[in-house]
């Protein structure tokens, strides 16, 4: 199948735009976003906790499409018992919506990426919650089955 006549995208948002949305929600959660902003230079990002679990939240620029990327590094990846590991991860994924398990180097994170088109503080509200909350939730279920290590 083919698309074609496809329109021009509206509602389209700029980057600072979505750090205005961003810090809002930050402020609505009692988080401070100049304290939580991450400190790298060409980096808009901020790092915060729920829990246990750690959450980047990223502005990211490309020439393609500009995207909100949040990541929440779970789990260091067992010793052993790595195929029932990642089984077990393949059924978490399976039961996720709007986020994903990714494994980077030798960590398991949970991952969440869309486009800045049309963000909205309501839709970053949700995200953040529910991202935060499962990977407070699975690390310590993965944890306890199979004995890996937080994410440091």
């Amino acid at each position: 199948m083919v698309l074609s006549g496809v329109k021009k995208v509206r509602n389209r948002r700029t980057v600072q735009q979505c750090t205005r949305i961003i810090e809002q929600v930050f402020k609505n959660f009692g988080l401070d976003p100049k304290k939580d902003r991450l400190p790298q230079k060409g980096v808009i990002g901020w790092v915060v906790r729920r829990g246990t679990a750690i959450i980047y939240v990223l502005l990211n620029q490309n020439k393609r499409m500009d995207t909100l990327r949040i990541i929440s590094p779970m789990v260091h990846l067992p010793k052993r018992n790595q195929i029932a590991f990642l089984r077990r991860c393949l059924e978490y994924n399976f039961a996720m919506i709007n986020c994903g398990l990714a494994i980077n180097k030798d960590f398991l994170s949970i991952v969440f990426e869309r486009p800045l088109t049309g963000l909205n503080p309501e839709e970053v509200a949700y995200i953040l919650d529910n991202l935060s909350r499962l990977a407070d939730e699975l690390e310590d279920e993965l944890r306890e089955e199979f004995g890996v290590k937080y994410f440091d």
